[in-house]
């Protein structure tokens, strides 16, 4: 977990985190490392792993279902790739990038 935000999970490599971190409540974003080279993921914690939609956290609303520069734009993070229409899951380019975004999403006040 980094440290200062307990809420946000960071892993170095890819492991099932799911079941952890359902149980642990205090979690509400995972950034962990895509299946593809020099791409990492945030996606949020949920509460329950058997019902769609039981999320602690959504991206903001204006993030959802933009990519690449629009992204960029929108969050001010260069690094954006993606983020899901549902707001469950997003990519950035980097680590960096994507422990920004899951602290945005941390502090807008939308959530």
């Amino acid at each position: 977990i980094k440290q200062g935000k307990p809420e946000i999970l960071v892993l170095d490599k890819f492991q099932n985190w799911e079941l952890a971190v359902s149980k642990s409540k205090c979690v509400k974003l995972v950034v962990f490392p895509d299946k593809k080279p020099d791409r990492w993921c945030i996606q949020t914690g949920r509460d329950n792993l058997e019902v769609f939609g039981s999320d602690r956290i959504s991206f903001p609303h204006h993030w959802r279902g933009l990519s690449d520069t629009n992204l960029a734009l929108v969050t001010e993070i260069s690094d954006s790739v993606f983020c899901h229409t549902g707001g469950f899951f997003a990519v950035a380019k980097t680590k960096s990038a994507a422990i920004d975004l899951a602290t945005k999403t941390l502090n807008y006040k939308g959530n």
